[in-house]
């Protein structure tokens, strides 16, 4: 008599809930132990489901029913494969979830809307997308997928900076009040420039590493007559603490797409007591390039939709980013900005200085 046979007259139906281990079947050696055991006069179903490790009646059944079959029989192994594969994702999700939500986070606020920006009616050298080198070179190679690919790259870099004046709007009060403004890795001037078009008397320092960037952001303010902004040649990463850029005062102080450490660098240079400011926005991203002694336990989930979870790299980076801003207590924030234009990669820490 075949196990299903017995299993239906109710005979060895002790189910094993739990202790299931996710290993992958074997479906040639599934085939010799179910075939010895079908063949034998002492059929133990206890038995044999700790030797196959699978511990769900209904599928050993299935199994057996197709036994003289091989290539069914393996069809069927792959099935189950498939299904414990998706059972192993979803119970590694559920104990990383777990974990997370035993972490003291700090509860996010949700960003407000964009304001909207008439970009038609902008000169183009505020238009990211068309001051963008990456997507000259990939229409000149006729290259239509890399053209549309910055050219989509543009349009969300507009919604960022759209995000952007919202929050300054909102936090920094009046924004008709002039204000000195210092934009951190401010690269080509892509936020900066649209600041200095539209609020006329700030002043705007756009610093970064990168001299070729820095020579664009110079020709586009030319090309504009913008006389309200300035840019700096500096290290992020091997700034002096008392350089004279950092003794100086600051309403706003900008970090669009701080990568990896660069969060931490900028962090730990104005935690200090000689740095000035009333307002720091940070965008974090990139948590995969952060320093090992900066590293957390749970950087691979925020830098990864985990299993097609963005929940998980939603909690990982809530819980890295809380532990950043513990020092700074009552006056940091945590703000989520929209996923659809700043990437599950990106949230935005805010910090006062009162």
């Amino acid at each position: 008599m075949y196990l299903f046979e017995l299993a239906m007259s109710g005979v060895h139906q002790k189910q094993y809930n739990g202790n299931q281990t996710f290993k992958k079947l074997n479906g040639a050696i599934l085939f010799t132990k179910l075939s010895k055991f079908a063949a034998s006069p002492d059929q133990d179903m206890n038995d044999i489901m700790k030797r196959i490790n699978l511990f769900d009646l209904t599928l050993v059944n299935e199994l057996l029913q197709v036994l003289h079959d091989r290539e069914k029989f393996l069809t069927k192994v792959n099935s189950i494969n498939a299904h414990i594969k998706q059972n192993r994702k979803k119970f590694e999700i559920s104990m990383i979830l777990s974990k997370l939500n035993n972490e003291k986070c700090m509860h996010p606020i949700q960003a407000p809307s964009a304001i909207a920006i008439d970009w038609i009616s902008l000169p183009k050298h505020l238009i990211p997308e068309m001051m963008s080198y990456g997507t000259y070179l990939a229409g000149k190679r006729k290259d239509w997928k890399g053209l549309a690919n910055r050219i989509l790259h543009g349009r969300r870099k507009r919604f960022q900076i759209e995000s952007f004046i919202a929050l300054l709007e909102i936090f920094c009060g009046p924004t008709v009040t002039p204000k000195r403004v210092l934009d951190l890795c401010g690269g080509r001037g892509d936020l900066s420039l649209v600041l200095a078009h539209r609020f006329s008397s700030w002043q705007i320092t756009i610093m970064d590493r990168n001299t070729c960037a820095l020579a664009q952001a110079e020709y586009r303010a030319n090309k504009l007559s913008l006389t309200n902004v300035s840019t700096m040649e500096i290290d992020m990463f091997n700034i002096r603490p008392n350089h004279d850029v950092l003794l100086e005062s600051y309403d706003i102080v900008l970090g669009l797409h701080a990568c990896g450490s660069l969060t931490d660098i900028m962090l730990e240079i104005f935690s200090k007591p000689t740095t000035r400011f009333k307002h720091l926005f940070i965008a974090t991203c990139c948590f995969g390039k952060v320093r090992e002694c900066d590293r957390s336990e749970f950087t691979s989930y925020a830098d990864a939709d985990v299993g097609g979870n963005s929940e998980i790299s939603r909690m990982a980076k809530l819980v890295i980013n809380s532990r950043r801003v513990w020092q700074f207590k009552n006056r940091a924030k945590i703000i989520e900005m929209d996923e659809r234009f700043f990437s599950f990669k990106n949230q935005l820490l805010y910090i006062s200085d009162s």
